[in-house]
């Protein structure tokens, strides 16, 4: 069967209707690359592969407000060494060392499958990004609220992956248990720990793109500082 994929370029982020179009897109994206030359080759060193490529749509559409066909090589960075590092909870460190070969089939395939001319420049900074991209996701200064709370919660022996789990961990927390282990408590509501993270409305992705402009004029000036 034919597969557009252009089907999602037309639509709104924003609208009720997106998540919907989105996780369906997905699965059918991801169901192609998994019986692609590609996806097979990828499956024999992972068999859970599809979880990188999935959020890397996932950031890119709803926090970004593109497509995998819009994506140029600034949205892939973005995502890739930015929103990923922040948002995304590993269950294990080494749980970071799939990703960028999965993300380089992936891409591999989109560029030979369905002739996306920017797959030369994002493969090329894909590979650049490799060596770098495990200690991006477990260096705790990357971290956002959500996955700073749940690698504590691992790191005091409670089972994060699971609603009772966090739970446990947000109770002992709460009342004082792991005053002496942790900093100030973190303010936030179960639901924003589980499941995928939530939609952004418009007035919130141009803030998320404020604050990352201005993480990077900081780095910029740091730079230029240290010369």
């Amino acid at each position: 069967m034919d597969f557009d994929i252009h089907q999602l370029d037309h639509t709104d982020p924003d609208s009720e209707r997106s998540e919907a179009e989105l996780a369906a897109f997905q699965h059918a994206l991801l169901e192609r690359f998994a019986e692609s030359p590609e996806g097979q080759e990828r499956l024999k060193a992972d068999a859970d592969m599809g979880y990188w490529a999935a959020h890397l749509m996932y950031y890119g559409y709803q926090y970004e407000g593109v497509t995998i066909t819009q994506m140029t090589v600034a949205d892939v960075r973005t995502v890739v060494t930015e929103l990923l590092p922040r948002k995304i909870s590993l269950q294990s460190p080494e749980q970071a060392d799939d990703a960028i070969p999965e993300l380089v089939a992936f891409w591999t395939y989109l560029g030979r499958e369905f002739r996306l001319p920017q797959s030369g420049a994002v493969l090329e900074f894909l590979r650049e990004v490799e060596p770098d991209f495990p200690g991006m996701m477990n260096d705790p200064s990357n971290f956002g609220m959500a996955k700073s709370f749940f690698t504590m919660g691992q790191a005091a022996g409670y089972d994060m992956t699971t609603e009772e789990g966090m739970r446990a961990f947000m109770l002992a927390y709460n009342t004082g248990l792991l005053s002496r282990q942790t900093p100030q408590s973190p303010s936030m509501p179960m639901s924003s720990l589980f499941g995928a993270p939530r939609r952004l409305d418009p007035a919130q992705r141009k803030a998320e793109k404020k604050r990352r402009q201005r993480i990077l004029e900081d780095r910029k000036r740091n730079r230029k500082r240290g010369k």
